[in-house]
């Protein structure tokens, strides 16, 4: 920030017209010499020693008639830390410039920079020898980094005597102390200023370029809003030119005495040139917008604004907090990203920070000229200029790149369309060859699976109906299938002598081929376990119970071994034909549903097991039984009945029917018919999964419920059916309390074949057949009680000594510890 005084010379026109010799200085790299357009004798230069005059006896060391070198810098003194005063200095005119008065030739002072507020004199210090001043006291007006660029009053000179340049140097406490120059020049005052003009032509002909290349770029980033990092550089190119105009001689002719609007512009721009810089490079050299470079670059913004509301103290406390964040983080993180993608062999990068190292040593060289190291003129701007160019060339090169890649493109696209088209049409014919043999491996599981799954029921009373509709379609050839991981499976059998039916309902892990191989080794050792009872008399003699638990745990010991890498669901079920009841087991498949009277809802299922595969030593096997009613129908499905997609979320997600209830009111308006649930689930969506469902009905076509209830005759017939179980079994209860264990022996056995769901007679006539020494027989039907209710206390007591007396002790141990503990 910088004040500026100045008079225009009176032969302005000249003045003028030899603007035009800038640009010759500028572009022609030495066509023009200076010296032809100012006298290289024609400025002299005053630093060096002045005459120390006065200090408010502020520092001991300095006694008038000390020599002070000029420039200088005290901020930093710690005597002058709390000055609130001015330093008086002078320098005796040199001889050359007395001449020059004496021959009333008009001569000018470049003060160069000063701190906070200044006065210069010719020989007196009142108003009649001065030359000029920055800043006020009183009223307070801070004229930091001013400069006087003024002609000596000739109404001060002395001819016959001696004459001074007296410079009062003033500060208040807080404020830098310094008279920083670089230069302080004496000399003609057309000379003196030429060369100031050619300053003020300068800096804005570099604002100017600035501008143009980012008005440029801001162009190429409306036409192209892909390549945002044109954007970035346009706004980092704006800002700086916005910058770059106040922190020179333009800025008093921009701002005048506006010091508060210079400083707010000043450090605005600052913050947004930063950010914008910081964009440019992540975006550019990593193709993306990180995290920290936005952190970053929002921080840098909200200080510029923040520094258009606040007074100066709060801004420079921002400034510096926002310096030593940007030398710790931004500028690592810049020369890093730079860095990294010149290493890979980014050519771009490479003249990057080629550019970087230039404003490093235009930094230092000016460092060393502000600190008298050596004697040259100021770079800086020059290589800020070659490093934004430098960044428009890159830009530019990348453009032209692009543009002949596109060329190259254009020029040989026809070909490489031919030979696209080539490429594909053989990729395709590969790809149907793969699908063919693919389809043909599909077919071949899907005909081995055939045999496996079906309806094979051939009851009158109990009747079954199954759907399969697995999710993968295939055509080989002139055959169309479909392969998955739902087998449904229906069979026509005997246990202890009375007709059943059995049902498989199973669902492999997976989809298409991994599903269907999982399919295929339910399958295969469910038929091998049917074919065995058909085939064999101990099967046949098996308890549903006992039955439906070997199932279970041939399947599971296959299973074990894939090391969970192949799990199954399922319901596996018996229904006795005469009685109605129905045995199952589920191994986490869906709940089993019952449709009766025109209701359909869940069945209460507490002994539910862990999918076919799982390896748990603490799992209970537990056999759920349900009596049937005539008309009454049970449901069982794969997890296919609930897996619809509704439709699509605004995110583009699938939404997924989570409802499993929806099932349930299917069953109902379907009234329970596969078919038409099929087509009611479907109506509600697209089902994303294998489909299997499996329809067991108990006695349709008799008489419904409603209408027995409203016959006389079959009204009159129930009391009687309930008459004889109840006398039955009251006769059973009177005999083993009578100790009568042949008749509760056998009378029990015939009593549990027309009513096998009273599970508390198994338990009398296992502890009868136990009295009666026959322990293995008892311990089959203390088994099946077992597996109907696991908790039951006085069973696993009565089991454990059976099991201890037949000579299986750990088994004894296992049950009595069971006792104990659901006693306990």
């Amino acid at each position: 920030m910088t004040e500026l005084k100045f008079i225009i010379p009176s032969n302005l026109h000249r003045f003028v017209s030899q603007k035009l010799l800038i640009f010759c200085l500028v572009f022609s790299f030495g066509n023009c010499e200076r010296a032809s357009w100012i006298a290289e004798d024609s400025i002299l230069s005053l630093n060096g020693e002045w005459e120390f005059i006065s200090d408010n006896n502020t520092n001991p060391d300095f006694k008038k008639g000390t020599k002070i070198t000029v420039p200088f810098d005290f901020s930093s003194d710690d005597v002058y830390q709390n000055f609130d005063g001015c330093i008086s200095i002078r320098h005796a005119l040199p001889e050359k410039v007395r001449a020059w008065m004496n021959q009333q030739t008009s001569v000018a002072i470049d003060s160069g920079h000063s701190s906070d507020f200044a006065e210069f004199y010719l020989n007196e210090t009142s108003k009649l020898g001065l030359i000029g001043k920055t800043g006020r006291r009183d009223p307070y007006l801070s004229g930091q980094d001013g400069r006087i660029v003024s002609v000596l009053p000739a109404g001060a000179f002395r001819p016959g005597g001696e004459n001074y340049i007296y410079a009062k140097i003033c500060k208040i406490p807080g404020k830098p102390f310094h008279w920083s120059g670089p230069k302080v020049s004496l000399g003609l005052s057309e000379s003196i200023f030429k060369k100031f003009g050619l300053e003020l032509s300068v800096a804005f002909l570099l604002a100017a370029v600035y501008i143009s290349v980012g008005l440029y770029h801001l162009l190429l980033a409306v036409r192209r809003p892909s390549d945002i990092f044109n954007l970035y550089f346009g706004l980092f190119a704006i800002f700086f030119s916005i910058f770059h105009l106040t922190n020179n001689s333009t800025a008093e002719i921009l701002f005048g005495s506006h010091r508060q609007l210079q400083s707010k512009v000043d450090q605005f721009s600052l913050m947004m040139f930063i950010g914008s810089l910081l964009l440019f490079i992540a975006r550019f050299f990593q193709g993306k917008h990180p995290k920290f470079a936005i952190y970053s670059a929002a921080l840098y913004g909200l200080v510029g604004f923040l520094d258009i509301f606040v007074n100066q103290y709060i801004r420079d406390l921002l400034l510096t907090i926002i310096a030593g964040l940007t030398v710790v983080f931004v500028l690592p993180y810049i020369s890093f990203i730079t860095g990294r993608s010149a290493w890979k062999g980014n050519s771009d990068a490479r003249l990057l920070l080629g550019g970087v190292a230039l404003i490093a040593l235009g930094g230092v060289h000016d460092y060393a000229v502000t600190n008298r190291l050596i004697n040259s003129a100021l770079i800086m701007p020059f290589t800020f200029l070659a490093f934004i160019l430098g960044i428009a060339f890159i830009l530019a090169n990348r453009f032209v790149r692009v543009h002949n890649e596109v060329e190259e493109l254009n020029a040989s696209l026809e070909e490489k369309v031919r030979q696209r088209t080539n490429d594909l049409q053989k990729s395709l014919s590969e790809i149907k060859e793969l699908k063919h043999q693919q389809d043909g491996d599909y077919f071949l599981t899907s005909q081995l699976m055939q045999p496996l799954a079906g309806n094979y029921g051939h009851s009158d009373i109990v009747r079954a109906e199954i759907l399969c509709r697995q999710k993968k379609r295939f055509q080989f050839r002139n055959w169309q299938g479909e392969l998955g991981g739902d087998l449904c499976a229906v069979y026509s059998l005997k246990l202890k002598g009375r007709p059943v039916l059995v049902f498989f309902n199973g669902d492999a892990m997976g989809k298409s081929m991994q599903g269907a191989g999982g399919a295929l080794i339910m399958g295969t050792i469910f038929k091998t376990i049917v074919t065995r009872t058909q085939n064999t008399l101990e099967m046949q003699e098996l308890f549903p119970e006992h039955w439906l638990k070997r199932c279970y745990h041939e399947l599971k010991s296959v299973f074990v071994s894939f090391d969970g890498r192949m799990l199954i669901s399922m319901v596996v079920g018996i229904v006795d034909e005469e009685s109605g009841l129905m045995y199952f087991v589920n191994a986490e498949h869906p709940q089993v549903v019952m449709y009766r009277d025109g209701r359909a809802d869940f069945l209460s299922e507490n002994g539910m097991l862990r999918k076919v595969g799982v390896e748990d030593p603490d799992e209970v096997f537990v056999v759920q039984t349900l009596q049937l009613k005539p008309n009454d129908v049970i449901l069982i499905g794969s997890d296919g009945r609930d897996d619809v997609q509704l439709g699509i979320n605004e995110d583009g997600n699938q939404i997924i029917n989570e409802d499993e209830r929806a099932f349930i009111k299917d069953v109902e308006e379907a009234k329970a018919e596969l078919l038409q649930i099929e087509a009611l689930i479907r109506s509600r969506g697209d089902i994303i999964d294998d489909l299997s469902l499996v329809r067991i009905s108990y006695k349709e076509e008799m008489t419904s419920v409603a209408d027995i209830l409203d016959d006389p005759f079959h009204n009159q017939q129930a009391p009687d059916a309930i008459s004889e179980k109840s006398n039955r079994r009251k006769a059973l209860r009177n005999a083993i309390e009578e100790k009568d264990y042949i008749y509760v022996g056998s009378e029990g056995q015939k009593y549990l074949e027309k009513y096998p769901d009273d599970s508390t007679v198994y338990l009398w006539v296992s502890y009868a057949l136990a009295r009666l020494g026959n322990y293995d027989k008892a311990i089959d039907f203390g088994e099946v009680l077992l597996m109907r209710d696991p908790t039951h206390s006085k069973n696993l007591e009565h089991l454990s000594k059976l099991h201890y007396k037949n000579g299986n002790k750990l088994r004894a141990e296992a049950l009595l510890a069971a006792s104990k503990f659901k006693q306990g």
